[in-house]
């Protein structure tokens, strides 16, 4: 990732990329994956993503053997991300920049993740079989995070979160591409 891109980066996504670096070296991988960007995520202990996430029950080891693909890998180098983890990373800014807002945060990069298009089935299966969706995160996370509430209001403005409003039932109601 260009070091450009890395300053609209808040300092908890920079810490959760750490962490997903060290998932990937675990994991025996030479790329860090959207799924371990997540893992970084979950890894997070002060976080609103992190929170969420251990709330439903999200289960980091069993999302560990789906990414395990060796043995562990020692670098003293630098890892690069896979095509789907690059795409989540710039998702994000794009999200959290169509929303004005000047720093990418963790929610960006979760609720990216949860927009269901970086090829991560069975990290995706696992986050909807906890009960976790693009809509319902982005709702629950509303309620505890003061940078995702002015983006919340914006997207109110948008009259993009009209279903969220009408109804307990959350739809899909973001359409980011």
């Amino acid at each position: 990732m260009a070091r450009t891109m890395r300053r609209f980066f808040a300092q908890e996504v920079r810490d959760a990329l750490a962490l997903a670096k060290d998932e990937s070296l675990i994991s025996g991988s030479n790329m860090i994956s959207a799924s371990h960007i997540v893992l970084g995520l979950a890894g997070l202990k002060e976080d609103a993503c992190a929170r969420l996430l251990a709330k439903h029950g999200f289960d980091a080891a069993r999302v560990r053997k789906q990414v395990q693909v060796g043995d562990p890998v020692v670098t003293a180098g630098r890892l690069i991300l896979s095509r789907q983890g690059e795409k989540l990373m710039k998702d994000s800014a794009f999200n959290a920049f169509l929303h004005s807002d000047r720093l990418v945060h963790p929610f960006n990069v979760l609720l990216a993740f949860l927009d269901d298009r970086y090829g991560e089935d069975g990290l995706l299966k696992h986050l909807r079989d906890i009960g976790l969706d693009q809509d319902s995160a982005l709702f629950e996370l509303h309620q505890s995070n003061q940078a995702l509430q002015a983006n919340y209001r914006s997207w109110l403005g948008k009259g993009l979160l009209s279903e969220v409003l009408r109804a307990s039932g959350v739809r899909r109601v973001l359409a980011w591409t």
